[in-house]
């Protein structure tokens, strides 16, 4: 996974962590789940689009996965608010790349 959206997929997992104290003990939320399970759903979804390169659009199922592994009490405005904010992020910084890269 290129590292733009895995560090959105990193910037994604801990204000959940720290904002709201979830863990493995607290939530589903696991190290293994957002770092081996995420980048691969990731990666199958940017390939349903045709696509061979992961972008800030194929984040959006961080969504989806947080719905099953974070709890109700967290809400989903608060993950809404953190997936705008990654997004946004990440497709920042892939076009600052793009325009670095173009000259």
């Amino acid at each position: 996974l290129p590292d733009l959206p895995q560090d959105g997929i990193l910037t994604f997992v801990r204000p959940l962590r720290d904002r709201y104290f979830l863990d493995s003990t607290s939530s589903e939320l696991s190290d293994r789940t957002f770092l081996s399970v995420v980048p691969r759903l990731v990666r199958a979804h940017a390939l349903t689009q045709c696509r061979v390169e992961v972008t800030s659009e194929d984040l959006s199922l961080l969504r989806l996965v947080a719905t099953f592994q974070v709890p109700g009490e967290v809400g989903d405005l608060a993950v809404e608010e953190l997936l705008r904010h990654v997004q946004a992020d990440v497709a920042e910084a892939e076009r600052a790349e793009r325009e670095a890269q173009e000259g």
